[in-house]
């Protein structure tokens, strides 16, 4: 393929709600127990790298003087001279949300081509080795004509949920993203919403398409996105999608198998919960 596959880590956000744990070090940083490459950000960054990225942007904020100076202590002498790792300073837009990080490329626009495709993922996610590993598989798999933006889902029951919170004591108010879509052929739907639904309120034989937190945007589609951005108040990267949809774009949505999986850390709690499914489960190695 002639395009080239450009990992954006969006790093920017403060992480008030794990409390004294980031006051002087970005979520990112975070010393993840048996995790290897210790932190969310080390971790995706060499994953990332391992199955075939060409290129990274990381975007920062809060604290973004700390996330450059360990790429550039930690990271860059990792790989070949040849691998660009640009990171970007939103500038203060981090303050608005995850989209206004991520619209703060549009002031780097030499960073991209038409050729880029953008993999973007929030920067204090754990994701299944495995799962990049396939998603970079299909980004490369599909043909240079089809320029719609892809999204990645897969079917879960609440026992599934419940397994993978299992270290938290209280999972009731957990919130999970999740796909409406129209079925387009045995390969790919076309989104139709993304939405929240709360674990309580989930029904014990209900099915739900759970979204993985990860978009691929080709370099012409997210010069649209960031147009309709500043055409509409828009406040997050869900809300931006479901827009697009509803103005008659096509988003891809791409079932992906139950078994791989992505830890989000909100709290204290879920640290603590991935530590311990790190611990008994190798997928993460």
């Amino acid at each position: 393929m002639n395009e080239k596959i450009v990992g954006v880590l969006l790093c920017a956000g403060k992480g008030l709600r794990l409390g004294k744990l980031t006051q002087s070090t970005p979520k990112p940083l975070l010393r993840i127990e048996n995790l290897p490459f210790q932190s969310t950000l080390n971790y995706s960054i060499h994953k990332l790298l391992k199955y075939g990225v060409d290129d990274l942007i990381i975007i920062t904020g809060y604290l973004g003087d700390k996330i450059d100076d360990y790429v550039s202590s930690n990271v860059r002498s990792s790989f070949s001279e040849d691998l660009t790792i640009n990171v970007i300073d939103s500038e203060g837009e981090y303050q608005k949300g995850p989209l206004y990080s991520l619209l703060s490329i549009k002031k780097h626009s030499k960073l991209l081509n038409e050729n880029s495709i953008l993999l973007i993922i929030p920067g204090d996610t754990i994701f299944q080795e495995s799962l990049f590993q396939v998603i970079i598989k299909i980004i490369k798999s599909i043909p240079s004509t089809l320029e719609e933006p892809l999204i990645f889902y897969k079917t879960v029951k609440k026992k599934d949920l419940t397994k993978k919170f299992k270290y938290i004591k209280d999972i009731s108010e957990k919130n999970i993203s999740c796909v409406k879509f129209f079925r387009l052929s045995d390969k790919f739907d076309i989104l139709s919403e993304i939405y929240t639904r709360t674990l309580s309120k989930i029904r014990t034989d209900d099915i739900i398409n759970e979204i993985f937190p990860i978009f691929v945007l080709p370099f012409s589609k997210f010069k649209l996105w960031i147009n309709l951005a500043e055409r509409h108040e828009v406040k997050s990267i869900k809300n931006l999608a479901n827009y697009y949809c509803k103005s008659k774009h096509d988003i891809l949505a791409i079932k992906l198998k139950k078994a791989l999986e992505f830890y989000d850390i909100d709290f204290l709690s879920d640290m603590k919960n991935l530590e311990k499914k790190i611990e008994m489960d190798n997928r993460f190695q």
